[in-house]
Formats: C-alpha cells, structure tokens, sequence
C-alpha cells in the first residue's frame, strides 16, 4: 500500500533505534513520476544540491534524470523528517567509493531529532543517523538507522545470458560451487550478488573487495557473510523482497533483530 511522507504530528514515523533499521521504498516508474504535478516535482527537484541538479541534467535520457531526481529528493524527504530539517538544508559528504553520509556541520546539538529520549542520546553531541539507499530499474530503497553502519542493495532480476561466467568472475570458488550446484543458478546469483553488494556499500569500500567477503546458505536458508579478513567483524545480512521481481538484501554491523523477508512501507507521493 502506497503511504505519503507524514508530517510530524501524525506521529506515522517511528523514532530511529539502534536495534531494528527502518526502510523506505520509492516507485520510479514512469507512471508514478507522469503522476506528480509539475510544480511538485520542481519543488523535490529544488531540494537537492547544485551538483546534484547538474548530475541529474547529464543524464542522456530525460526519464534517468527524473528518476535521480525522484531518489535524491526522496532521501533528502525522509532524513528530514528525523532531522526536523528542510530538505534543501540536508548536506553530504562522501567517502572516495562514494558513499553518501550526513555532513554534521549542519547539525546542531539543540537541534530535535526523531530518536528516542534516553540519558545515552542526550550524553552524545549528536545522534550518529546511519543511512544507505539502492535504486535499480523502476524502485528505490532506502535503510536508516542509529550509530550501527548498514548498506542496502536492490537488483531488478532480469535474465542473464551467461550467469555462471558472471559468477565465476565476480565469486569466490566457493560461491560458485554453491551457484552451480543451485536448482536455479540465476535466482541465486542474485541473491548472493545484492548481499555483497549491501555489505560492501555499509562498509563503503568498492568492486575491487568483493573477493573480501564470502557469502553462503545457511541450513535455514538464510544467507551468512563472512569477512575473509584476519578480524572479521560480525554481520547480519537480511533479505528482502520489496516488490515483484526486484532481490534485495540488508547488511548491518551486529546481530539485527529484523525479520526476514520484512514488508517495507512504500513511499511514492512527495508531499
């Protein structure tokens, strides 16, 4: 069921912990966007940076423009709403893998925030909001939180012409044994490739780390991440399935207390 952003006083966003994620989804089809009004889509447009508006312009096709806009100003919405800040005040830093994260010096310790009233809270300079986004094809997905990193992949499953080429490129030995040895290859290679994916986006390091951590089924049928590092850190890798046809996964430092397979609320009328 499609849900508008909130205004504070309906009280339909959750405070931000450091136990459970909170996700969000946007629709980016062109149906949704041909929806929104001009001078609405113009205001989310005026949210973003100037770099962000000159990235959204060099898009070759027009509809890619539109659906960066649609991402950016749909993250820029949502942290405002934990942040009691307008959007267009919102700034980024980035790491060189390009991570976005929060720049704090637009942050003020006075400033209310929507996390819960505890004596730790109050004793930190400013509540650290982790947060990541994902976008493929017609949707965007977005994971906030506090204090724990995490990372958020989404794919568009689409058909591959030659998956286990692909796996055997991109996988370690062992997760290509497990692909091959898969009922159906694709489905796993997929399921395997937003894992990492998560994990290298909460950790903000690239591509070239991929052969860094391993990812395989447990008994359960949940997947497990291991570091193939001399200290490991323990991560929680949670999938999701936000719409017909798109995999995605969650990847969050620690144990997570997220169901999974959660229903993420879908978030697609810009107010």
């Amino acid at each position: 069921m499609s849900q508008q952003l909130p205004d504070w006083s309906t009280a339909l966003v959750p405070q931000l912990s450091v136990d459970c994620p909170q996700l969000w989804q946007v629709s980016l089809s062109i149906a949704t966007i041909s929806a929104i009004p001009a001078d609405k889509f113009q205001k989310l447009r005026a949210t973003l940076s100037p770099d962000e508006q000159a990235k959204a312009d060099r898009f070759y096709d027009p509809l890619d423009g539109q659906r960066y806009i649609m991402a950016r100003g749909t993250l820029r919405s949502i942290l405002s709403h934990y942040l009691h800040l307008d959007p267009s005040r919102i700034k980024f830093t980035y790491t060189p893998q390009g991570k976005p994260l929060l720049d704090r010096s637009v942050l003020t310790v006075e400033q209310p925030v929507n996390v819960p009233n505890s004596t730790a809270l109050r004793n930190t300079q400013f509540p650290n909001i982790q947060f990541n986004l994902s976008h493929s094809q017609d949707l965007a997905v977005y994971g906030v939180m506090l204090d724990r990193p995490l990372g958020i992949d989404v794919e568009y499953r689409r058909p591959l012409k030659d998956t286990l080429s692909l796996a055997k490129r991109w996988f370690t030995p062992k997760e290509y044994t497990e692909i091959c040895q898969s009922p159906d290859p694709t489905k796993t290679f997929f399921r395997f490739w937003t894992a990492k994916e998560a994990y290298l986006k909460a950790t903000g390091t690239g591509l070239r780390h991929l052969s860094q951590v391993e990812i395989c089924t447990s008994a359960d049928g949940s997947l497990q991440l291991r570091e193939l590092s001399t200290t490991p850190q323990q991560w929680s890798i949670v999938e999701l399935a936000p719409a017909p046809g798109y995999v995605g996964a969650l990847a969050i430092l620690g144990n997570s207390t997220i169901p999974k397979n959660p229903e993420i609320p879908e978030l697609w009328d810009i107010s």
